[in-house]
């Protein structure tokens, strides 16, 4: 008997790994293993084998667990540092300013006073900004805020994923990672932006933060808890997009 060619070959059935009389042509999405529908648990992608699930569980249970308790016994985790320093600063820029200052913000004057991210420019017969060798202002840029809701929005940010991010990476790899892509940031802005704005902002450092958690994430999407944080860290990325 004959066969057409341009017909596809029927996909091999293969027996579940734990039930030995059932047949099936589903694998389990992490070990790869063929499961049949008794078997069969949902996940972000295709379905995993209970073995895989029970695993997955374990290592978060396990592994954030020892993390957590290695934080609290160090102290104040840097998050909580890094949020009570952007507070302070921020209280530094409005103070003298005065009352009415604590929404709108200080003036350009005030942060370029306080460490705003310059590019160059001569002020009362001198020269200031990171060209003309101000090179911290890399730096104190990355703890000064606009006004209110600028502060708000990049501490609220932080506040949510960040004690998070550094329980997972560790605070070693959390302060390299918010310093280095802070740092990145700054440089680029003034790279790019005209040389007489001013520029300040945690974004750059918590963006990076983002970054860096989401492909951590992504690594482990398909345990339920990695892809939940996805989708919390996607939803926040979109919502400060659209306030600007």
């Amino acid at each position: 008997m004959s066969t057409d060619p341009s017909l596809p070959e029927p996909p091999a059935l293969e027996h579940c790994y734990r039930h030995p009389s059932e047949q099936t042509g589903v694998h389990c999405t992490r070990c790869a293993r063929p499961i049949c529908p008794a078997c069969m648990i949902e996940a972000p992608v295709g379905y995993q084998c209970p073995d895989c699930v029970a695993e997955a569980r374990r290592e978060f249970r396990r592994g954030p667990g020892r993390r957590i308790a290695v934080a609290n016994a160090k102290g104040t985790s840097l998050t909580t540092a890094i949020l009570v320093t952007l507070g302070m600063m921020y209280a530094i820029e409005v103070i003298p300013v005065g009352p009415g200052a604590l929404f709108s913000g200080p003036s350009l004057l005030r942060l370029l006073e306080l460490g705003g991210n310059f590019g160059y420019g001569v002020i009362g017969g001198s020269e200031v900004g990171v060209a003309a060798g101000q090179y911290w202002r890399l730096f104190t840029s990355m703890f000064l805020h606009a006004n209110l809701v600028h502060i708000a929005l990049n501490a609220y940010a932080l506040f949510l994923f960040g004690h998070v991010i550094e329980r997972e990476l560790g605070r070693i790899r959390f302060a390299l990672i918010y310093l280095t892509t802070g740092l990145f940031a700054s440089a680029v802005s003034f790279a790019l932006a005209s040389p007489r704005q001013v520029g300040i902002g945690a974004s750059g450092a918590i963006f990076g933060l983002f970054g860096a958690f989401f492909a951590y994430n992504y690594r482990r999407r398909h345990q339920a808890l990695a892809a939940a944080r996805i989708r919390q860290m996607v939803l926040l990325l979109v919502i400060n997009l659209a306030l600007g």
